[in-house]
């Protein structure tokens, strides 16, 4: 969620902005691509882990290919947990109670 990422963010670029490079060199296109590339990888895991979340949820898992009964109902409940964030309460009440959406 935004949490993971907050705390572990600061942390890469704080390593990076102290690093022996940028004081002898400055900062390059190369540099900027990695920061941007580990940003991406940090957003991709959770996002991931959030929808792993959502198949487990359904009782399925991400090997296994899905109808598309299935499917709706996964891609449903991942769109409500991105939508609703740290909002636990918020969206165990919107996903037992689909009508809402």
């Amino acid at each position: 969620n935004a949490a993971i990422l907050a705390q572990r963010l600061p942390g890469l670029v704080e390593s990076v902005l102290e690093s022996r490079h940028a004081e002898e060199r400055g900062f390059d296109l190369h540099d900027a691509a990695f920061v941007v590339a580990a940003v991406e990888r940090l957003i991709f895991d959770e996002e991931s882990h959030m929808l792993a979340k959502s198949y487990e949820a359904h009782g399925q898992t991400p090997q296994k290919s899905l109808g598309e009964t299935e499917m709706q109902q996964v891609v449903e409940d991942y769109l409500v947990r991105w939508l609703m964030g740290d909002d636990e309460e918020g969206t165990k009440l919107l996903l037992d109670n689909r009508t809402l959406l």
